[in-house]
């Protein structure tokens, strides 16, 4: 499901950008045929613009999903540190909890749990990974 949404995104953030780069690319006659797309342009500079263009654009569709996945996992975090049992002397430590997701599949289990998963949740793993190579990419860009 989840998944889903976001492979959607990313496909909706692609049209687009190919869209704008059609649209100001520098081509005096636009054929539908593909090889007609890059012919005035150097190839180089098409494919960086469009991955630079791409990433951009992403970070404006994909943030939604963070925000929703954020709040979801908050929700989360209270409702297990609130649980008996699961303080410690220095509070709630929760990061190794949420590392292996433990912490969620006991909300699931638990009906006192009032968290509801998020129809666009991305796993814990993937989102920080799509930020980190979306950074690091639009650094490399850049220099």
């Amino acid at each position: 499901m989840a998944s889903t949404t976001l492979a959607v995104d990313v496909c909706i953030t692609l049209i687009l950008t190919l869209l704008l780069l059609r649209r100001y690319s520098n081509l005096r006659h636009f054929s539908s045929q593909l090889v007609s797309f890059f012919n005035r342009d150097n190839y180089a500079v098409t494919f960086v613009t469009l991955i630079a263009w791409f990433f951009s654009a992403s970070i404006v569709l994909i943030l939604p999903l963070d925000v929703s996945s954020t709040f979801y996992w908050d929700c989360v975090r209270r409702w297990f540190c609130s649980q008996p049992g699961n303080a410690d002397a220095n509070g709630c430590q929760t990061d190794d909890i949420f590392l292996n997701e433990t912490a969620q599949q006991q909300c699931k289990d638990n009906a006192s749990c009032s968290c509801s998963l998020p129809w666009s949740y991305i796993s814990l793993k993937a989102l920080p990974t799509f930020w980190a190579f979306v950074y690091w990419t639009l650094q490399l860009l850049t220099w």
